[in-house]
């Protein structure tokens, strides 16, 4: 019987992992504008606006499937986003995540930037830290809730 092959005890010396790559957010129509996303994006942050990528008449089923499949994280202050299908069950199933952002909802545009350069820091690293997707509730003290009670009535393929 031959004695086994020696195995080296250094660590390996190939290449490091690789970090993720920094979160992409997508800011509906109804969150902000180009004095939002100039702002977030001095401050460092990958962002891309509604009307840069589609008209502004278009339906929410239609670039809920198109940002789902370039997998950009979505921002919006529509509440009635989670509760009017087909959209709930779009957002529940796309592979992204959907903040809602609540305390945006009853506040003048200008008054929002400090606000979402606030909650960024916390949204990116729950992206990163490859958190389910799905939609989220970010309430104004902070808090962020996944909601997980949601059936998918509809797929991404439906439109």
């Amino acid at each position: 019987m031959e004695p086994r092959p020696r195995k080296s005890r250094k660590p390996s010396a190939g290449p490091p992992a690789r970090p993720p790559e920094p979160a992409v957010f997508f800011i509906d129509r109804d969150t902000g504008g180009r004095l939002l996303a100039g702002t977030l994006r001095a401050a460092g942050y990958r962002i891309e606006l509604h009307d840069d990528h589609f008209e502004q008449g278009t339906q929410d089923p239609f670039w809920i499937r198109s940002v789902a499949e370039r997998r950009w994280a979505i921002l919006t202050c529509d509440r009635n986003i989670a509760r009017k299908e087909p959209e709930r069950s779009l957002f529940s199933a796309a592979p992204t995540h959907t903040f809602i952002l609540y305390a945006l909802s009853h506040v003048r545009r200008e008054q929002r930037v400090p606000l979402v350069l606030g909650v960024l820091p916390k949204l990116s690293a729950l992206v990163a830290s490859g958190a389910p997707h799905g939609i989220y509730r970010v309430h104004t003290d902070g808090k962020i809730e996944h909601l997980t009670n949601i059936k998918a009535r509809f797929r991404l393929e439906d439109f």
